[in-house]
């Protein structure tokens, strides 16, 4: 008897141990990862995003303290460049998700993605069911939804370029353009990007593009171009670096913001040829985002953050810890902050299977909704995009400073919203040139040919053939080097 009642004893204890055990709960798994490598092909790689990557993951356990959260970089010691970036991708992630990977975590990819390779780790993603999270691309394979559908962005950068140039240059009547890439430009893959983009909308629309590399003046294939341009368009897209693009004296740019390692975007260099080049400077338009900007109180608090820890890792040049490229850090912590919000609205139910939770799901709690996060309002549009505006801007011509003509704003439903800030001023006259000038590109058309026979001089043909290369007014310049 005495023996029966140990046993009973013995087994109530034991069935009161399992059932405290299974009815304790384990904190919620999230595992996210980022493949990258260092490296100096852009500045947007590891080496460069770990003080937005040490920041960002501190405020999410800050505002999620009840889940258990780790993040790991998937990166393979022999990468140094983007193309082979490229080639590995899918492998580092395939590695990690069916060798490495705890699998009653809830998987998230993150990637900075400036080396053109997100649309590769999107195929996986996409195929996984697992949420994409980029912070720097431009791929515009994003806005295919069908493909698409557990990737977001938080970059400043994944405009509709095509659409934006489209009706920027249907609203001034430009039909002819060029779009020109440098070959040598620190960011050549996301130049190649954008300037694909254009073209490929552009062209489909009618227009009539010309694309090509231009390398430098002293190429005579370069120059060459320069003549085809001449007698061909007034408006030149153009995606490289500030120094050609100083020597071509005239450009558009789409400039997120200021860095040494991308030129310096003004007249003034104190050089020989500063007062040569100060006139055709007064021929030329900014496209800025006008989002991006440093000056922000959010991004200002976490400058001296991100410049310690850039000095406390040995693999940010020296030169840099003062300069470090604040966008993209800005949308890396970003990213780390709009997930502390999404999986911190989780219900308990589905918290206690947060493997389940899959990637479609979280997107959805991320698309078309207005996230405020410090003092910023993000806006995510219906594809993952989040939204930005752009200023068109202009050198004036008595004080030599950017003026802003025009706000460009997008909406959640795509559409662009356009809102003059002043007038146009353009040598003198209050709107842009026509698409060609009156007497043709180069003043050799029939008319004027045959006016001048008379002897009749007509106004402007001096100009349309002297200075038409200083009113080739439209080059997009993004994210160039000196």
């Amino acid at each position: 008897m005495l023996l029966e009642l140990w046993v009973y004893i013995w087994i109530f204890l034991c069935y009161g141990v399992g059932s405290n055990t299974s009815d304790a709960v384990d904190p919620v798994d999230i595992e996210i990862v980022t493949p990258s490598f260092y490296g100096l092909d852009t500045l947007n790689l590891a080496n460069y995003l770990l003080p937005a990557v040490t920041t960002g993951l501190a405020a999410l356990r800050r505002s999620c303290p009840q889940f258990n959260i780790t993040h790991r970089w998937l990166v393979d010691p022999t990468i140094v460049t983007c193309a082979k970036q490229r080639e590995v991708i899918q492998d580092l992630l395939a590695k990690w998700y069916y060798l490495d990977r705890r699998p009653r975590a809830m998987p998230i990819i993150l990637l900075g993605g400036g080396c053109q390779e997100s649309e590769y780790a999107n195929q996986l993603a996409n195929a996984w069911n697992v949420l994409f999270i980029t912070t720097t691309s431009t791929d515009e394979t994003i806005r295919r939804k069908s493909r698409t559908p557990t990737w977001v962005t938080t970059s400043a950068l994944s405009l509709d370029y095509g659409n934006l140039f489209k009706q920027l240059l249907q609203r001034y009547q430009w039909s002819s353009l060029a779009v020109i890439v440098d070959p040598y430009s620190i960011n050549i893959n996301q130049s190649r990007s954008i300037a694909g983009q254009i073209q490929r909308r552009l062209q489909a629309d009618g227009f009539k593009v010309l694309a090509r590399d231009f390398a430098s003046l002293e190429d005579p294939i370069s120059r060459e171009l320069l003549a085809v341009i001449r007698g061909s368009c007034r408006v030149v897209i153009y995606c490289g670096g500030a120094r050609s693009l100083r020597n071509l004296l005239v450009y558009l740019a789409v400039t997120p913001f200021d860095h040494p390692s991308y030129g310096k975007f003004h007249w003034q260099e104190h050089d020989n040829n500063d007062e040569k080049v100060r006139t055709a400077y007064q021929s030329l338009l900014l496209l800025k985002i006008y989002e991006v900007t440093n000056a922000s109180n959010d991004v200002a608090s976490m400058i001296p953050i991100w410049e310690n820890l850039a000095v406390l890792q040995d693999r940010i040049p020296a030169n840099l810890h003062h300069d470090l490229p604040l966008p993209y850090l800005s949308s890396m912590h970003m990213a780390f902050q709009l997930l502390g919000q999404v999986i911190g609205d989780l219900n308990s139910t589905v918290l206690q299977h947060p493997h389940q939770m899959d990637g479609t799901q979280l997107a959805r709690r991320i698309i078309n909704k207005t996230f405020t996060i410090g003092s910023e309002a993000i806006a995510i549009d219906s594809l993952g995009v989040r939204l930005v505006g752009v200023t068109l801007q202009q050198f004036s011509s008595t004080s030599q400073k950017l003026e802003t003509i025009l706000i460009v704003s997008e909406t959640l439903n795509g559409t662009l919203v356009w809102q003059y800030k002043a007038p146009v001023s353009w040598f003198g006259r209050s709107s842009f040139p026509p698409n060609e000038p009156p007497c043709g590109y180069l003043g050799q058309s029939e008319v004027c040919i045959r006016r001048l026979r008379q002897g009749l001089l007509v106004e402007g043909i001096g100009i349309s053939g002297g200075v038409v290369i200083l009113t080739c007014i439209l080059v997009l310049a993004l994210l160039v080097n000196k």
